[in-house]
């Protein structure tokens, strides 16, 4: 196996997944912590591993000193990247309401589309408000109170679906472990978690959480964030678990595998195809309530297994090509 080849690959389409998140909401969010950020997190990862820093340094191409250093730099929370053009111009509406083409002359290095869209997603998101039409429309910031509230309301709300979601995947059952799995003091999901004990969603018993299941209903408008980590965690902890045993038998446990159908409307075989998505979905919904309707009735045993099952489909029209199959 290729390791490099594989490595650069998951790294590239990785970088597809951040592009596009990073622009869904018509936001566009910052990205310049996201290296550093990858970079921590590697280092992090295999020194959990139990691989020596002197090796980890190397596998970075740096010396052992420079990754030490580069390491503090990072965990001191120092950042030196220059600001986006969205970063520099909610800095320039912070000292005051500024018109579109004012903007377009202080920023005449970027072509007035650019300022326009960048300007409609600080609007749509809620940080901006405006006043007129066209070069002349009058652009400011939303009051702080409304940006603080839209803001802490849209945190708070993830953050209480992340709980449950760890709670019922058994990553975090603790206060403490749900603040360390997610980066924030144990005052900031303390509220959140007792929540989530009220409505029944979680339970606790002697300091530690348990929760039955964790659903975002299809056609939910919120909480599709947590489905999208959802299935991302379980893609690549699937693949990561099968690096050590990389050849597929039919009769698998831990895998997946991928079908590339070429199809048109008339196909005998299109409605068919075009279904798996739904049937799937159907299908495992009604196994997963089953079992988790059984287990709240039933005592469950010390130790379980936890068998996470992914699926996903994608539709590009008009292509032409030779049909793939893939397994893991």
């Amino acid at each position: 196996m290729n390791v490099q080849l594989l490595i650069d690959d998951i790294v590239r389409q990785t970088t597809v997944l951040i592009a596009q998140l990073s622009t869904s909401t018509g936001l566009r969010a910052p990205l310049s912590h996201v290296a550093d950020q990858v970079f921590r997190e590697l280092a992090r990862e295999l020194d959990a591993q139990g691989v020596r820093r002197k090796v980890v340094a190397d596998m970075f191409g740096l010396a052992l000193r420079s990754y030490q250093k580069k390491l503090r730099r990072l965990d001191e929370g120092v950042n030196l990247s220059v600001g986006s053009l969205w970063q520099r111009i909610y800095a320039d509406l912070s000292e005051g309401t500024a018109t579109r083409s004012r903007l377009e002359q202080r920023y005449k290095t970027h072509a007035p589309e650019q300022i326009a869209a960048t300007l409609q997603d600080m609007l749509q998101s809620g940080l901006v408000y405006s006043s007129g039409k066209g070069a002349d429309a009058i652009f400011g910031l939303t009051s702080d109170a409304d940006r603080a509230h839209l803001g802490a309301a849209d945190r708070q709300r993830m953050l209480k679906d992340l709980c449950w979601y760890l709670i019922a995947g058994g990553t975090a059952t603790t206060r403490a472990a749900l603040a360390a799995e997610l980066r924030v003091d144990v005052a900031d999901i303390d509220a959140l978690v007792d929540e989530l004990v009220t409505a029944g969603q979680v339970t606790e018993s002697e300091g530690r959480f348990e929760a039955s299941r964790f659903e975002v209903p299809v056609g939910a408008e919120r909480g599709w964030e947590t489905s999208v980590l959802d299935h991302f965690r379980a893609v690549t902890t699937s693949i990561a678990a099968k690096v050590n045993r990389p050849v597929a038998a039919d009769d698998d446990e831990i895998g997946g595998g991928t079908r590339t159908f070429f199809i048109y409307p008339s196909h005998p075989d299109a409605a068919e195809v075009y279904a798996l998505l739904s049937e799937t979905r159907i299908k495992t919904r009604e196994l997963w309530r089953r079992v988790t309707d059984h287990n709240a009735k039933v005592a469950m045993p010390d130790k379980t297994d936890r068998v996470t099952f992914y699926f996903g489909q994608n539709v590009v029209r008009g292509v032409t090509d030779n049909a793939e199959a893939d397994d893991e």
